[in-house]
């Protein structure tokens, strides 16, 4: 975990992937879009197990938010169908929460593959492993 707060703008999402994590979102993607993109500078794609667990994950981190003075919630829910996927506008950070099939269908990570990936899922496991052996 100590990593991750060294990597590239963390200071802007590292709280929200926090967020993410402390509400089980499965499979966090950190993007960084600076150079590829002129309305955000960083994105975290998660996905969801059900709509209930959407809208979980989705509380977890507003209520972060709110707390958090660099970001604030420009537009909630800005996707047609809140049972597949919600997005959250924070300016600098956009939070794409996903059910399975709406992240392998829309396949973020694909549209934006020339974007570095900051942090991955792979990423907290061998940070979580390697913390537990000390």
């Amino acid at each position: 975990m100590d990593d991750m707060l060294n990597k590239k703008g963390s200071d802007i999402w590292s709280g929200a992937l926090n967020a993410v994590q402390e509400a089980k979102g499965i499979n966090p993607v950190v993007l960084d879009l600076v150079d590829h993109c002129s309305w955000t500078d960083y994105m975290i794609v998660v996905t969801a197990t059900s709509r209930i667990h959407l809208r979980g994950i989705y509380q977890k981190v507003l209520d972060l938010l709110k707390e958090d003075k660099h970001l604030f919630v420009r537009n909630g829910k800005g996707t047609k169908d809140e049972n597949q996927w919600i997005l959250m506008d924070c300016g600098s950070l956009v939070i794409q929460i996903q059910t399975a099939e709406a992240r392998e269908y829309y396949d973020l990570e694909g549209v934006w593959f020339k974007a570095e990936r900051l942090f991955t899922e792979e990423d907290y496991s061998s940070s979580s492993s390697s913390s537990s052996k000390s």
